[in-house]
């Protein structure tokens, strides 16, 4: 069963689908290409919003959506693309922003080299054992990082979102496979509207198959 990890699906909540006809034309769009499950994970910034605040205006998008959806549409689970900030293993309702009924939480780290105090803040969510962190599209800032960085997170043995949109650029593919064979992963579409950031699925299915493997997300977890 093919799921989308990662989506900004949910209308007029983030810089996602503007409209609800925008979110069911994603929603199509991943239908078409053989998405059964799709986790709407709008951007949550803890320094700027209250959970219970970001929590309601989801409520608000999820309800608008979910009273225009037909039956032939992927199924819809609720989470949220986390924003890394210092001590955020201390917050309350961390388990507010999973992935459904799972313990997976999107967490999206910094777009700059990561220093000793971001492989901290992981290693205590882990430590903390509300949620297991999973790294929202590792692969998009691997280049600004010191050797070894990406490593010292893999040791962590956290879960990795890849985003599917990499395996139709070139070389892309064969970057994400040596990702994809250092640890736990999952792969999403990010996608945010259907021009320049559609859902793209069916690119990571394509090339998967093509090099003999399957697109199943390697972790076992129930929604």
């Amino acid at each position: 069963m093919m799921v989308d990890t990662h989506t900004h699906i949910l209308p007029g909540i983030d810089d996602g689908a503007q409209s609800l006809g925008e979110s069911l034309r994603m929603l199509r769009k991943c239908r078409d290409q053989g998405v059964k499950k799709v986790v709407l994970t709008p951007h949550f910034y803890p320094t700027v919003e209250s959970v219970d605040s970001f929590l309601a205006r989801r409520a608000q998008a999820y309800e608008t959506l979910c009273s225009a959806v037909t039956e032939d549409l992927p199924q819809l689970i609720l989470g949220a693309e986390v924003a890394w900030c210092p001590s955020l293993e201390h917050m309350e309702q961390l388990t507010d922003l999973t992935m459904g009924n799972s313990r997976y939480m999107l967490l999206e780290l910094p777009y700059m080299a990561w220093d000793n105090s971001h492989l901290d803040g992981v290693r205590e969510l882990i430590l903390d054992g509300r949620v297991v962190p999973v790294i929202a599209h590792v692969e998009r800032a691997l280049h600004l990082q010191r050797r070894g960085q990406y490593q010292a997170l893999a040791q962590l043995q956290v879960p990795m979102q890849i985003s599917s949109e990499i395996f139709g650029k070139p070389f892309g593919g064969k970057k994400a496979l040596r990702l994809m064979s250092q640890g736990s992963w999952m792969i999403g579409s990010d996608c945010h509207n259907t021009t320049n950031r559609p859902p793209c699925m069916d690119r990571a299915a394509r090339y998967l198959q093509a090099h003999g493997q399957e697109l199943r997300q390697c972790l076992d977890w129930t929604f």
